[in-house]
């Protein structure tokens, strides 16, 4: 019950019915976008390897919600390879097991850094979203990439670059979070009264949040965006910047992306205490080079590793090697 609680507490957010307003000005802004791709494959899909491969993905989910998540990477994966909806058992919470040429698989899309060890005794290989970091002793478990909160991340994403590459910045910082967690809620409230509570830097936002084009329209406007842990270590919000290609501060996740992020070139971690924060987003408000360097280097980061395609790639080019 605790489990789902939090899972619940998770989806909140991503949930939460839409104003009319919100979705006609998304709307607006996606007429304006510009498709967005991500280039180059870093894992490139080896076709024969997956020719008479068949994927079974489950006709429903343990938690119907997921959708929201892996939908948008099944869609992609299924370019590659043929793909059958199937009534597959879902006993585990916050994971989706699928079958790949026979064999089981997990994709834990969980709040914990923890295993469900029930479920890795069940699988050939285990996908962790919330990889701890340093990982784990066993091979089966792979660092399963992120995803963004909402698929409408992709058709925003032209309109989105667009506004940041004008850098006609209308904020210093900007940051805005909801506090229905209790476990960061006052690590949520500290660092929102530590930039309020100065006069260096400029901030906007605050508790609460607004709609999710609408916030990240905020972002792309802003110099420096902060990135905070929400239900769980690693938060949405920060792929949805590293996409947008925001300088992006925040303390450092206790959990790791596939490819790890480098300090001072994708992000800029703080204290965990948050001591140096205003120190840290002071510098890259005024120093437009360093900011611009990072800004860059985020996006790549996620065109390169991130984008649905390429996690496509990356997922794939595990699962061949269960054949």
């Amino acid at each position: 019950m605790a489990e789902r609680a939090k899972l619940n507490a998770g989806m909140r957010l991503a949930l939460t019915p839409r104003r009319w307003p919100d979705v006609a000005r998304e709307a607006l802004w996606m007429a304006r976008s510009r498709p967005v791709g991500p280039g180059a494959p870093t894992w490139p899909v080896d076709a024969a390897a997956l020719r008479g491969v068949k994927l079974r993905w489950p006709v429903a989910y343990e938690w119907a919600p997921a959708r929201i998540w892996t939908e948008g990477l099944l869609g992609a994966i299924g370019r590659h390879v043929r793909v059958e909806r199937s009534d597959i058992p879902q006993p585990y919470q916050g994971i989706v097991r699928f079958e790949f040429a026979g064999a089981l698989v997990a994709l834990d899309y969980g709040d914990s850094p923890d295993l469900d060890a029930a479920c890795l005794d069940d699988v050939a290989l285990y996908f962790k979203m919330q990889h701890r970091r340093g990982g784990y002793d066993d091979e089966r478990v792979i660092a399963g990439g992120f995803v963004p909160s909402r698929q409408e991340l992709y058709p925003l994403l032209g309109y989105l670059r667009g506004v940041r590459d004008r850098r006609s910045f209308a904020y210093d910082v900007y940051g805005r979070f909801n506090i229905d967690a209790p476990s960061v809620a006052e690590l949520r409230r500290r660092a929102v009264l530590t930039l309020r509570d100065q006069d260096r830097v400029g901030f906007y936002g605050g508790v609460g949040t607004v709609g999710f084009g609408r916030s990240l329209r905020d972002s792309a406007r802003s110099r420096v965006c902060l990135d905070l842990p929400g239900n769980s270590d690693m938060c949405f919000r920060l792929i949805e910047h590293l996409a947008l290609g925001a300088c992006i501060v925040g303390p450092r996740p206790g959990t790791e992306l596939h490819v790890p992020l480098v300090d001072g070139e994708h992000v800029a971690w703080v204290a965990d205490d948050l001591s140096d924060l205003v120190d840290v987003c002071e510098r890259y408000v005024r120093d437009d080079a360093a900011r611009e360097a990072m800004a860059a280097a985020a996006r790549s980061y996620f065109d390169r590793y991130l984008h649905r395609d390429q996690l496509a790639g990356y997922c794939l080019d595990h699962l061949v090697r269960l054949r």
